[in-house]
């Protein structure tokens, strides 16, 4: 079919959500660019239109180009007004100045003894009525509740850029930290305090007659409450692509609601009524997942097609889609920075257009019947699964390069055995939740839901497991053919009759240009030995990659900031996963960071030194208790001839040196290239060069990196076993007091704001 003459709406909204959204992701872009945008796409959407228009239908096509020239133009238009309004208004008052707001508690983030963070809905800010939402912080624990009514004093800024897109989503556009605060009322409640009981009462069902970590999986899939998910569960169904399970989505709402009007069909609902309850059923669905962007976006295409059936009329799948994301990005403009939101449009779209290629692999025929009836049933759903799995990630390719950076290998076979699985699951949930109130039924239910759950869980940890399912697509050949499959696909689609064939071939090109130029890529760098530090001013975090290994080294307090940066940056070295973690030494904050971390990204061994005093010993049973059936652990002795090899890369690991004037062991080790005749890197923490042996370690290394983290440096050092190295990185400018940078002829860097990651590739 042709988009243009036949999809005009969908065509029309499909360019304003893409102008819409380009006004909040380039925000650096002038903003007549986006006026002279509206303006010549509407310009040449007219002369398309009116070039193929003849007679009477050049009338209809002059309508039709007004009318998008209006709804860009609107688009273009709103978009700048929010972003003016909504958001550079707020981030105006990140001035490093005190402000006093008042709002009141819309969310819990945490509350610890050191510590607590909350989402305020704003109401005024110095005296003036606000309406946005900020993200506060206070040093203790504050013991608020939602609903609270608060005044605060603090410094407002802006949100931390790793984080900044999912605040922009939930609305919260800075942050603020205050050290005191007073509760001045209790604010009206609103739809998110019924939804919060509902997915109360719910999970509290789920403990009592499934229990253990399943009802919390339980929880997540029916309600899309997450908070007491096993996080190894989450990474697992990651590194399988079928995270999209745990996020509820169409997928969901089209099970549930789909089983609904199958059985009100069996039951001979008449039509009106069963379309409007399906219909209240579906936002009722919604209201309980707090309606989230993704299951709006389902939730309003079910609701067209259903209202639709009810007047006799046929709804366009297509135009649905554009319109209920439109409304979406109306109503609640923040949900241009949802991701959620464009994966589960672009995957739609995807099946959407690609369904006709699947529809002609099998025609009707009417005369079969019998076995090969329900064979060609069943061969149907297979391929179906098979081809939406591929369309899915196709379609996604620029959302998940942007923000993930990494897709998975066995994504299709994961989908094909998990999906019919969660399908099964879902649907004892609803019984379970429906028939609550009769004896006996429930805990039966609860015990089948617990095995299948149990199963499921079983299965995705253990095919996770599978060192590099996992893969980057960051190469710098990935951009470029990713660009060309975006270009391709809308050339099918907005020029071209919509042919299948042709949407195949050009996934088929691509797919082939990015095999041949990731084997060409590693051919020609797979043995080099990369090197990069990250740091805080506090603390150090080294990594290596080495023939597809990755090898992180933590010399730090435990924090888990600087580890998780760290493990990022590692997909800016082409590697997804972590092969090897290397701890220096022990503190008693490790053991809950090493969980967090290893739940954010898949670690396949942890290396820690063996425990020399009794808090030490303590620190380490706290670890091996939470990494119990996460990751291997395995201790070296601190006695400074323990090394680790990957391919070419020999890591030298510290010794347990100490100062006289510090409890705090000092931290120097180095690593070497096989083939390369210098030592090619080294770190040597604060007041290392006080130790004994880390002068002649330095001596003609190539890299050496001055850490900031080990006991409080009081002695100025002799730079001289710098002199042959080609770069010294300091890793806080404070160092530099420390030594005459003068007589060091080497390049000298500062680990800063400005340059957060430094690397280096060695060759043989």
């Amino acid at each position: 079919m042709n988009v243009i003459k036949e999809k005009r709406l969908a065509a029309i909204l499909l360019i304003a959500i893409a102008l819409f959204g380009a006004v909040f992701l380039m925000p650096g872009i002038p903003r007549v660019f986006f006026w002279l945008s509206a303006v010549l796409t509407a310009g040449l959407l007219a002369f398309v239109l009116l070039f193929r228009a003849h007679g009477r239908e050049r009338r209809m096509a002059l309508v039709i180009s007004l009318l998008a020239a209006a709804v860009f133009t609107a688009s273009v238009g709103y978009g700048l007004w929010f972003r003016t309004e909504k958001i550079e208004s707020y981030t105006a008052l990140a001035d490093g100045e005190t402000h006093t707001a008042q709002g009141y508690i819309s969310e819990v983030l945490y509350e610890k003894p050191y510590g607590s963070a909350y989402y305020v809905e704003l109401m005024s800010v110095d005296g003036i009525s606000a309406g946005g939402k900020v993200s506060l912080s206070i040093p203790f624990a504050g013991e608020l509740v939602p609903y609270d009514e608060i005044s605060f004093t603090g410094v407002f800024t802006e949100n931390e850029a790793e984080y900044d897109s999912y605040s922009k989503s939930r609305g919260v556009v800075i942050c603020a930290e205050s050290e005191e605060f007073q509760i001045t009322g209790v604010h009206k409640r609103d739809l998110s305090d019924l939804t919060d009981r509902i997915v109360g009462w719910i999970s509290d069902r789920f403990n009592a007659d499934i229990g253990g970590e399943e009802a919390g999986f339980a929880t997540a899939l029916l309600t899309g409450n997450r908070e007491n998910l096993n996080g190894q569960t989450r990474l697992a169904y990651n590194r399988l692509g079928i995270s999209h399970i745990l996020a509820v989505s169409g997928l969901h709402l089209s099970v549930i609601v789909g089983g609904a009007d199958f059985l009100l069909r069996k039951l001979t609902f008449p039509k009106r009524k069963k379309n409007l309850l399906l219909i209240a059923l579906t936002f009722f669905f919604a209201l309980i997942c707090g309606f989230t962007a993704s299951v709006m976006r389902a939730a309003v295409m079910l609701s067209i097609y259903y209202a639709a059936d009810l007047f006799g009329e046929r709804s366009d799948t297509l135009t649905s889609l554009c319109l209920a994301v439109a409304l979406i990005l109306f109503v609640r403009p923040f949900s241009v920075y949802d991701a959620g939101l464009w994966l589960s449009f672009l995957s739609t779209l995807g099946i959407v257009t690609v369904g006709p290629f699947l529809d002609g692999l099998f025609p009707q025929r009417r005369k079969s019947r019998g076995v090969l009836s329900v064979f060609l049933r069943i061969l149907h759903s297979f391929v179906g699964l098979l081809v939406m799995t591929f369309t899915a990630t196709f379609f996604t390719l620029p959302v998940t390069y942007l923000l993930y950076g990494g897709v998975s290998l066995i994504s299709p076979l994961a989908n094909l055995v998990f999906v019919p699985l969660t399908e099964l699951i879902l649907y004892l949930l609803v019984l379970m939740t429906v028939l609550c109130f009769l004896p006996f039924l429930p805990a039966f239910l609860g015990g089948i839901c617990r095995g299948l759950i149990a199963f499921a869980d079983d299965a995705a940890l253990a095919f996770s497991d599978i060192e590099g399912i996992y893969i980057s697509i960051r190469y710098p050949f990935a951009i470029y053919i990713i660009a060309a499959l975006v270009i391709g696909t809308t050339a099918i689609l907005f020029i071209k009759r919509l042919n299948p064939g042709w949407v195949l071939a050009v996934f088929l090109v691509c797919t082939a240009a990015f095999g041949i130029s990731y084997a060409v890529f590693e051919g020609m760098t797979g043995e080099n030995v990369k090197v990069f530090v990250q740091s805080d001013g506090k603390n150090d975090m080294v990594g290596f990659v080495s023939g597809g290994k990755s090898i992180l080294v933590d010399i730090g307090n435990g924090g888990y900031a600087l580890p998780s940066e760290a493990a990022e940056a590692l997909a800016d070295y082409y590697e997804c996963e972590i092969d090897l973690l290397v701890l220096t030494h022990l503190h008693s904050y490790h053991a809950g960071t090493l969980k967090k971390l290893a739940d954010k990204i898949k670690i396949h061994q942890i290396l820690l030194p063996e425990a020399e005093s009794d808090r030490e010993v303590q620190t380490v049973s706290s670890i091996l208790s939470v990494l119990d059936g996460v990751c291997d652990v395995s201790f070296y002795p601190r006695d400074g001839c323990s090394f680790v090899e990957c391919g070419k890369l020999q890591i030298f690991l510290s010794d347990n040196q100490m100062l006289s004037r510090s409890e705090h062991p000092v931290i120097a080790f180095s690593a070497k290239i096989a083939g390369y005749e210098r030592t090619a890197f080294v770190y040597a923490g604060s007041s290392s060069y006080e130790r004994e042996g880390t002068e002649a370690m330095s001596e003609g290394a190539a890299v050496v990196f001055c850490g900031a983290h080990g006991p409080v440096m009081k002695n100025i050092f002799d730079p001289s076993c710098l002199a042959d190295s080609d770069y010294v990185i300091f890793g806080s400018e404070d160092l530099v007091f420390y030594t005459e940078t003068d007589s060091i002829s080497a390049e000298i860097l500062f680990f800063g704001e400005e340059n957060k990651r430094i690397s280096f590739s060695y060759e043989e």
